[in-house]
């Protein structure tokens, strides 16, 4: 079971009508020990944003790693979503249990790709801190996030912005 970034992404494109890329079709490199965002075939993808956004005033980008690839893009988020499975009992469950490292616990990564490489994003970009929107869905719900509960921050610069 994923996060459900896709189905949030895709209900979000229809409901403000925006169209949604989504940073896996533009994966280059299938295998080997690349990180996710090295995996992408960037200049392909820059395009599709550029002619994209050129067309629509809106857009909608989901993936992995989305601020590194946005980064090395050059491409400015105007709003930033982040689904953070939790377990029932309340703590953040996929895989990295981050809370747990950021409280000063012991903590220890695994070291094989591609987790290594979306644990490092986590500590660096730190989007589970960063987002404007962050909605908790329950580890074992497999409805859709039709049950997520939503906790939302939106910073006072960017509110009423959708995304681009």
């Amino acid at each position: 079971m994923g996060s459900g970034k896709t189905i949030l992404a895709t209900r979000l494109g229809a409901a403000l009508s925006a169209p949604v890329i989504s940073l896996d079709s533009f994966i280059a490199i299938r295998h080997g020990d690349h990180t996710y965002a090295s995996r992408i075939a960037h200049a392909r993808l820059s395009r599709r944003l550029k002619q994209t956004s050129r067309r629509h005033h809106r857009l909608l980008i989901e993936g992995v790693c989305l601020r590194a690839v946005m980064r090395h893009l050059r491409f400015r988020l105007m709003a930033m979503v982040y689904i953070k499975r939790v377990s029932d009992m309340g703590l953040w469950n996929d895989g990295l249990n981050l809370d747990t490292f950021e409280r000063g616990a012991a903590f220890d990564f695994e070291h094989e790709e591609p987790r290594l490489s979306d644990n490092l994003y986590h500590l660096r970009y730190l989007p589970h801190q960063k987002a404007d929107f962050i909605v908790e869905r329950p580890e074992n719900d497999d409805s859709g996030l039709t049950t997520a509960s939503t906790r939302t921050r939106a910073r006072a610069a960017r509110a009423g912005n959708a995304g681009r």
